[in-house]
């Protein structure tokens, strides 16, 4: 038998989109674009596509776990992205095998609700706080860290969760200083920096661009870059990938992966 090949190793848990708009199908073409072979644990199975939510459905904490565990016994992982927790029991479930493992670079990004509209845990400040406690850095947009922390400004949201926590902590999507620009606030060591990003030209609403950003930067963090010059690289990936988007269905524009795979061969 040949031996495994040699290529670093990244894991995605969170929800299953079948329109594979957002979700860890997603986070994996992000990962294997940044050179990462992905794999994936599933927490809970959404019924969505680009315009209705229809539900979803938590997996049992011993599915999860089976999942995990399966994909760890083929090797290690350089990184970890985290996204919807299904609920608290899972969550639970999933910070203890998180603890365990002690994989290197963990971003959590805590969507509370699907961009198709919807919820995705049960007791969310609950779950978020268990997982959270054992990441790197969190991920929350300006208004999942605003409800997270009790906090009404998106910039004191961030401080107080990285003190809360003890990570790093990136608000993301907040208004920049032109209708062109927006900015990113970090959190990292005690010291506030604010990350400025152009908004692409006539790309529509895409969904799962929190996704891509957090599986992105979870790559490129867990290729050694501090974490401001990581998340400024994960937005450069994320603007390669949304030059790939468009209207499929009948509501929000996601990734057009057929698009993007035929232009990668």
């Amino acid at each position: 038998m040949s031996a495994p090949v040699a290529t670093p190793r990244a894991l995605a848990v969170g929800g299953l989109d079948p329109s594979a708009g957002a979700g860890v199908l997603l986070d994996a073409l992000v990962m294997a674009r940044l050179g990462y072979q992905p794999a994936v644990a599933v927490t809970t199975v959404t019924a969505q596509n680009s315009a209705q939510f229809g539900g979803a459905w938590a997996v049992e904490p011993e599915t999860l776990i089976a999942q995990l565990d399966a994909v760890l016994a083929e090797g290690a992982f350089s990184c970890v992205k985290v996204g919807a927790l299904g609920s608290e029991r899972l969550a639970l479930t999933l910070a203890a095998w998180l603890a365990h493992a002690r994989l290197p670079v963990v971003v959590f990004d805590p969507v509370l609700a699907s961009s198709s509209g919807g919820s995705l845990v049960d007791g969310a400040t609950r779950a978020v706080n268990a997982v959270a406690r054992v990441s790197t850095v969190i991920t929350p947009n300006a208004e999942e860290a605003m409800q997270l922390s009790g906090v009404t400004d998106a910039r004191d949201a961030a401080r107080s969760l990285a003190q809360c926590y003890d990570v790093a902590v990136a608000v993301t999507g907040l208004a920049g200083g032109s209708d062109a620009e927006a900015v990113d606030v970090l959190w990292d060591a005690g010291r506030l920096t604010e990350l400025p990003h152009p908004l692409l030209a006539g790309v529509g609403d895409v969904r799962g661009t929190g996704c891509m950003l957090s599986s992105a930067l979870a790559c490129h963090f867990a290729n050694g870059l501090r974490v401001d010059d990581a998340l400024s690289a994960a937005h450069a990936t994320v603007h390669e990938l949304l030059a790939s988007a468009g209207p499929l269905g009948h509501g929000r524009w996601q990734l057009d992966l057929a698009r993007i795979a035929r232009a990668d061969t």
